[in-house]
């Protein structure tokens, strides 16, 4: 395969092929300040379950120090070894929550895909040239662009949240604690949502920006495209082999339903059980071998069944006979030779029903190489 002109214009969409490609070699849709905004706000929900967390746990501590103070020293082991526990239950409580809204955020943007291929060493990544050339691109200057536009805006909120509670700051010393740390839970409360809210903002346009930067980098030239159609729709020489083989299916259905007539002429019909069917006929004064007279697969093969059972024509469930006489036989034509023996062994089961000798069909036995599947391939 050429390889590819890096110096073409990429100006075709990614087709899914492509896109599959990208997603096996570790390319997929992920933003950095998405995923700030998701952390930041999990941090403003923690906020509002600090008061319910933090009342409990202190409640607990208190009750565990109060029996210390009066059992004594291993009383007070016990007391800071139910208080950790109750710390790291507090963090899981509020950490597994987090880590899954975390992990679902990058599943909704562009999916979770582990693969070698994205963890492997790039040479290319400390190139100084190529690291030059990145630095000083349009990329870089609308990273640099983002970065100070977010930093701005989040001073900006952080000091207006300060400057708005600047008096409630003022008066901490002279209110009781309780009153002081409500005030400050307050602040920080109303400086966290200002911050969720403006990186949630500054998270939709990176999205943006990263979504068109991922289509980009992925964009197709004319002569890849042009490369994949062929690769997908296969060499001139494959399509006319699927053509041929086209034609000869149709031409052998059209056969098949052109000899249905022949069914009531015939001595016995093989099948397995409705996915194939075949008439023999074998007059001994007329026919010096078996003939085929009649055949059909799946549709066809059940219309044999049927207007045989009408014609009181004997239908005998071979299965791997069946399959061979269908694959080695034509219609008009005798049996293949290599399925004598055992088309003989029905013939002569058939002669005996007629005669009113009830007995199992025989084992039949067939030759090395006529066992085949039902795409008609042999074992070799």
């Amino acid at each position: 395969m050429a390889a590819p002109d890096d110096s073409a214009e990429r100006t075709e969409e990614p087709t899914a092929r492509k896109l599959e490609q990208a997603r096996r070699d570790g390319q997929v849709l992920a933003s950095k300040e998405m995923m700030v905004f998701a952390a930041i706000a999990a941090a403003t929900a923690v906020l509002l379950l600090l008061p319910v967390l933090g009342g409990a746990i202190l409640s607990r501590w208190q009750a565990y120090l109060s029996n210390a103070a009066r059992l004594g020293d291993e009383a007070l082991l016990h007391a800071l070894h139910q208080g950790g526990r109750d710390v790291l239950l507090a963090a899981g409580i509020v950490g597994v929550p987090v880590m899954i809204l975390m992990i679902a955020t990058q599943v909704t943007i562009g999916g979770l895909n582990w693969t070698a291929k994205g963890f492997a060493f790039k040479p290319e990544k400390i190139d100084p040239l190529k690291g030059l050339k990145r630095m000083v691109s349009a990329t870089a200057l609308v990273e640099l662009g983002k970065a100070v536009s977010k930093v701005a805006l989040l001073g900006a909120v952080v000091l207006g949240g300060i400057l708005l509670g600047l008096q409630s700051l003022t008066i901490l010393g002279m209110v009781p604690l309780a009153d002081a740390l409500r005030l400050v839970f307050r602040l920080a409360l109303a400086i966290f949502a200002g911050l969720t809210l403006v990186l949630a903002l500054v998270a939709l346009v990176d999205l943006l920006w990263q979504a068109h930067k991922h289509r980009k980098q992925l964009r197709m030239t004319v002569s890849e495209l042009k490369r994949e159609t062929r690769e997908d729709n296969g060499s001139p020489e494959v399509k006319g082999k699927l053509r041929r083989l086209q034609m000869e299916a149709s031409q052998r259905s059209a056969r098949e339903r052109g000899a249905l007539d022949n069914v009531t002429d015939a001595t016995a019909v093989i099948v397995n059980p409705a996915h194939f069917a075949v008439a023999l006929r074998y007059l001994p004064d007329n026919d010096d071998v078996p003939v085929l007279v009649a055949s059909g697969r799946d549709a066809l093969a059940l219309q044999v069944i049927d207007r045989a059972r009408v014609a009181g024509v004997p239908v005998l469930r071979l299965p791997p006979l069946a399959r061979a006489l269908y694959f080695t036989g034509d219609i008009g034509q005798p049996i293949h030779e290599g399925l004598f023996g055992a088309v003989a062994a029905v013939l002569a089961h058939v002669w005996r029903l007629e005669r009113g000798l009830h007995e199992d069909l025989p084992q039949i036995d067939l030759p090395p190489g006529m066992h085949f599947d039902a795409n008609g391939h042999a074992p070799r």
